[in-house]
């Protein structure tokens, strides 16, 4: 079955769309979407673009100088837009897959895909965004922390939509990507973002099921058993599970998060 295409024009459409639409399901950039809906892995009866939105693949500069990341706003224009985040900025221009992925992965797709294994849901973590939620009581505000809930799940209602993402103005920082391959996706990541006050917030993606965030106070000696020590402590707060795939079991990325810890702050170092 062919499903039903929608494109709205404004959030109200959009909302009131998805409250009435068959089995809808939204589509951003759809370099995951697509190849599933030509496998038949997954078959929605309604398809809701966001490309009619106003401003959707703009970055807009917001209050206090934060960046909005509209729902269509790509890896590359995360590269070639002044208002991006430079931490996003950084991973993205890492992101596997070359032009292709570049130019149409979106990071609000990234977000909602909820990959264990993505660049982008744990550099959302560490920059402190906040992701803008569109749903049948209206719009509601996500911190990104909360927004990936597990492998492949988000905060995200059947009839939600994610508008937008708002990024704090930020320093350039600190980021590691582990991975067996130029085209593998990553094993384990970590990006790191240093505070006015002196501390390292890092987030540790792709070695867990979603991603977590520690804290390094100012000062504080980072080396190896200081990042295993962190790392572990915040993910049993946060109640996270090691992830495993068919890249590599939970043991070794287990070994191998801390220190993508350490390579993101040692790049946060250098670049400070």
């Amino acid at each position: 079955m062919i499903p039903h295409l929608v494109r709205p024009r404004s959030v109200e459409e959009l909302v009131s769309t998805l409250a009435g639409a068959d089995d809808p399901m939204v589509v951003a950039g759809g370099t995951m979407l697509m190849p599933r809906l030509a496998q038949r892995t997954c078959s929605p009866a309604t398809l809701v673009a966001l490309d009619r939105l106003p401003a959707a693949a703009e970055i807009a500069v917001g209050a206090d100088g934060a960046a909005v990341v509209g729902p269509l706003a790509t890896y590359s224009t995360l590269l070639r837009d002044p208002a991006a985040s430079p931490l996003l900025a950084r991973i993205a221009r890492g992101i596997t897959g070359g032009p292709q992925i570049r130019n149409q992965g979106t990071v609000v797709g990234a977000a909602c895909f909820a990959n264990p294994a993505s660049d982008m849901p744990a550099g959302l973590v560490a920059v402190g965004a906040t992701m803008h939620v569109a749903g049948p009581d209206g719009v509601r505000d996500v911190p990104a922390a909360e927004f990936v809930v597990g492998p492949f799940r988000t905060a995200l209602g059947p009839r939600d939509a994610l508008l937008s993402v708002t990024v704090p103005q930020a320093r350039p920082g600190g980021y590691c990507k582990i991975k067996r391959s130029e085209s593998s996706w990553p094993l384990a990541t970590a990006a790191a973002l240093r505070r006015p006050d002196g501390s390292v917030r890092v987030a540790v993606g792709g070695a867990l099921e979603r991603p977590v965030a520690l804290e390094i106070p100012a000062g504080r000696p980072v080396d190896g058993v200081v990042a295993r020590e962190l790392l572990e402590a915040a993910r049993e707060r946060e109640g996270v599970a090691w992830w495993a795939d068919e890249l590599a079991d939970d043991r070794y990325r287990r070994r191998i998060a801390p220190v993508a810890v350490l390579r993101s702050v040692s790049s946060l170092e250098e670049r400070a």
